[in-house]
């Protein structure tokens, strides 16, 4: 395969003759294979970009990794190619894995530099790196849209990123970089198995292989047609969701009419959900989101509910209208909501109300090192639990057992006791383990599922209250 050929072709079939690139190149075979053939695409004639500079991110995350920037920077330097070495700082702060948080970094550096230039992203994917990205989605249960893994061109906060040797197999890949002499170095994180894609790609993909020998070949052509197929429903959804809108006033809710949008396939109705989602916010809206979402429009819930999903963004149904946006409107507000909050999966869980906008935040703990003097109604000890419910309007007529002392009081009377004013008691949160109350934030701990001095395991919630009305 002449990968030059490929290269020029792919950048006249992007119309790219005019744009500036700026390459993401590691050190590794795969973006020196890329910076290689931009160097000698750039003596060509004509030329098929503007010009071309390359971006090197150093997570200083490997013993080598001052090496690595060295070399890709001489190397740039020899050749009279503009390189900038971006020392990034990389921190797991989603849970999403030391690998994830890199490659954001990664992106976020490359398109940083693309956008003062004005220019797009280029990085070195090929068939191999399809063929893992499409096994790592497919075992963690991705839809349609996610098993059509990389595209030959996407973006990244607007920018635009392209892949030029995507259908480009590694064996290719790797005889160019022999015929050519090209130096490298070797990341030997490469073979560290505690990584899912090193696993799949040292054990998984050599068994599929032994039974597909065109094995990367066949999974390109799959993941392109999954593309395809992908993109014509989003297509319909697009359409769709003119027709399912009854208004939308601001840019902080939307409003669906249930009748139309129960009226399209399945499929559309997700789509038509999360192309709101996206609207909202950038995080990854996931299944079980937009699942919660459609459950609202089932038969047989009651003219209203509400479910809170991410961020501060919720849904809830009103007889016939589907709001999806941030908070509730008024009529909303003395309802009962509940939420479960999986504090394993995550340790930051968020709503808003009209008035008041609520943050928690749980630590986890191997020994309990706390004081009862030092205690505050803003945060509170609990057990090792999975997941605890957090509610809303919890009738202020319930009778609570606070911690300390002896007997129960109506929950009215310990909101009177600490001067929480009584438009915000109705959307006041209280959090409760398998149905009984443990804590309301800035109001009560009780004495249900008490943390003793011997515990070994547990977590340390916070709660915020951020409103006009109140002060914390």
């Amino acid at each position: 395969m002449n990968l030059l050929h490929t290269f020029t072709d792919f950048c006249q079939r992007h119309q790219l003759q005019d744009r500036h690139l700026v390459l993401g190149v590691s050190g590794g075979m795969d973006s020196m294979v890329l910076l290689h053939i931009c160097i000698a695409a750039r003596n060509s004639n004509p030329r098929p970009f503007f010009d071309f500079s390359v971006v090197h991110v150093n997570h200083g995350l490997r013993q080598k990794a001052d090496d690595d920037a060295a070399f890709v920077a001489a190397y740039c330097r020899d050749r009279n190619v503009g390189c900038k070495v971006v020392q990034a700082n990389v921190r797991d702060m989603r849970g999403e894995g030391v690998e994830a948080a890199a490659r954001r970094e990664r992106y976020r550096a490359l398109c940083q530099e693309a956008q003062a230039r004005q220019g797009v992203c280029m990085v070195a994917h090929h068939r191999r790196d399809q063929l893992e990205t499409f096994l790592i989605r497919w075992l963690r249960g991705a839809s349609l849209t996610g098993l059509g893994a990389m595209r030959e061109q996407s973006a990244y906060r607007g920018v635009p990123i392209y892949r030029p040797l995507l259908d480009v197999d590694h064996a290719d890949m790797a005889q160019y970089a022999q015929e050519s002499g090209l130096p490298f170095v070797v990341d030997e994180s490469n073979a560290d198995r505690r990584f899912l894609r090193n696993r799949l790609r040292h054990d998984i993909v050599p068994l599929l292989t032994d039974l597909q020998p065109r094995l990367e070949e066949r999974t390109g052509l799959l993941t392109r047609l999954l593309q395809s197929d992908d993109d014509y429903l989003q297509s319909q959804a697009v359409k769709a969701l003119a027709d399912v809108v009854a208004e939308s006033a601001d840019t902080s809710s939307s409003v669906l009419r249930i009748d139309r949008l129960k009226d399209l396939h399945v499929s559309l109705q997700r789509r038509v959900i999360h192309i709101l989602l996206n609207c909202l916010s950038e995080d990854e809206w996931g299944y079980r989101h937009i699942d919660a979402v459609l459950q609202l429009t089932a038969d047989g819930t009651s003219p209203s509910a509400f479910r809170q999903l991410a961020n501060g963004v919720a849904a809830w149904r009103n007889y016939g209208l589907l709001y999806i946006g941030y908070g509730t409107p008024d009529e909303q507000e003395g309802n009962v909501r509940h939420w479960r909050w999986d504090v394993e999966r995550t340790r930051r869980f968020r709503f808003e109300t009209s008035t008041v906008k609520w943050r928690f935040r749980a630590f986890p703990f191997r020994q309990t090192r706390f004081q009862a003097s030092k205690r505050s109604l803003w945060h509170a000890w609990l057990p090792n639990v999975a997941s605890v419910e957090i509610e809303t309007g919890l009738s202020t007529s319930v009778r609570l057992r606070p911690l300390g002392l002896d007997g129960s009081r109506k929950l009215q009377d310990l909101y009177s006791d600490r001067k929480i004013p009584q438009a915000l008691r109705s959307a006041w949160p209280a959090v409760a383990i398998d149905g009984e109350v443990v804590w309301i934030p800035g109001v009560v701990r009780t004495d249900a599922h008490l943390v003793t001095a011997s515990a070994s395991a547990g977590w340390v919630m916070f709660a915020q209250a951020v409103g006009h009305m109140l002060r914390t």
